[in-house]
């Protein structure tokens, strides 16, 4: 969940809504 919540706050870094 730490992938999820990271893009968000990074502002989707790479994949806009996929946690890899």
């Amino acid at each position: 969940m730490k992938d999820i919540q990271r893009g968000i706050v990074g502002g989707n870094t790479s994949q806009p809504t996929k946690p890899t």
